[in-house]
């Protein structure tokens, strides 16, 4: 069978179609949460799966799970999460398709993977496992979600729960999540809760600022749009925020040091008119379309030259954060007054 995504597993299984072998792969962990969620409730029903390791993977004990049948019950699942193909000798790889061959139809058999265990260009292993699933199973590849279907996602569930939200504010609330759609799924809950008693169910900005956490790498992207946009009071009170969370310095300092990156690679991009979709192509960009949306936007607003020297003053903040006692939130304040002022903040005492 062809590759699916999420919405074509749905529409196969609402078919009435039955599979007994699936291979879900991908960066988004919602969604491959969501099919093995589906798989479950419909072709084995009546049992709790059989959960095994695949970076140890015992493989006596997956042709007893997979080749036996039980005398109490018709159905039958057994997960394998992570397999380490790549580690796998011959033998055990022999042995592996030897078990997919044998299984019933009446045992389904589910392997998760993280998506960065796959590369089908560069593993032949992979490459054939993958091809031998499609060949009487499913293959399902959770890509990252586009924005527009985040934005769709948080509306339709919001709807469902009797609230409303504008397009444009379910955009602010995924950038705030970072499209991470676990932490969307859960902030969502609250505001609806909230929205349903207090605002007759549409859910506003100030919900949104008050009800959901922004994540590290969102305060770091407000901080450096803070300085940008010369208001160094308002990035030092941020900044001072994430300190009173107890939060690390050296997490927050990298944060920054990504973000202003991130706006140095845009720039650099405009500058000599190339695409942003070359971003993509050659750096981790794939689904966080809100990066280079925010760094397009703030790359207008400032030289090379300055954030050059913004990466090289925190990069000598990280060397003093990982080898000196110095305060943490005094280094860390330096290097920011380091950027506003565009002097160099060295790493020596």
């Amino acid at each position: 069978m062809p590759k699916m995504n999420e919405k074509e597993l749905i529409s196969y299984i609402r078919g009435g179609s039955v599979s007994s072998l699936f291979l879900l792969y991908g960066p988004d962990e919602y969604s491959k949460n969501i099919c093995y969620k589906r798989i479950i409730k419909t072709f084995c029903p009546s049992n709790d799966p059989v959960l095994m390791d695949g970076q140890a993977l015992d493989f006596k004990k997956l042709h007893e799970e997979c080749c036996s049948v039980s005398f109490f019950s018709e159905d039958k699942c057994i997960c394998v999460r992570n397999p380490s193909l790549e580690s796998f000798s011959t033998t055990q790889v022999e042995t592996l398709y030897s078990i997919l061959e044998q299984k019933p139809e009446s045992t389904v058999l589910i392997f998760i993977v993280k998506s960065q265990d796959i590369n089908t260009r560069t593993s032949a292993k992979w490459a054939k496992f993958i091809k031998t699933i499609e060949a009487s199973g499913i293959v399902i590849e959770c890509a990252e979600k586009s924005q527009s279907d985040v934005i769709s996602m948080i509306t339709n569930t919001a709807k469902k729960q009797g609230c409303t939200i504008s397009p444009a504010l379910a955009a602010d609330f995924a950038d705030r999540c970072l499209n991470d759609m676990l932490l969307i799924e859960n902030d969502l809950v609250k505001l609806c809760a909230f929205a349903r008693e207090k605002t007759d169910g549409a859910i506003t900005a100030d919900a949104i600022e008050n009800l959901t956490a922004r994540q590290l790498d969102y305060k770091a992207f407000e901080i450096v749009r803070h300085i940008i946009n010369k208001k160094s009071e308002t990035a030092l009170y941020v900044l001072d925020s994430l300190f009173l969370q107890q939060l690390d310095a050296i997490a927050i300092n990298s944060a920054l040091a990504s973000s202003f990156l991130d706006i140095y690679r845009v720039k650099t991009m405009q500058q000599y008119n190339h695409p942003l979709s070359e971003l993509s192509e050659s750096f981790d960009y794939k689904g966080k379309d809100y990066k280079l949306r925010g760094a397009g936007y703030d790359a207008q607003k400032c030289s090379l030259s300055f954030l050059k020297n913004a990466i090289k003053c925190l990069s000598s903040a990280d060397i003093i954060l990982k080898s000196t006692k110095d305060d943490k939130k005094t280094v860390m304040e330096k290097a920011l007054l380091s950027i506003i002022l565009e002097k160099n903040f060295v790493a020596v005492k």
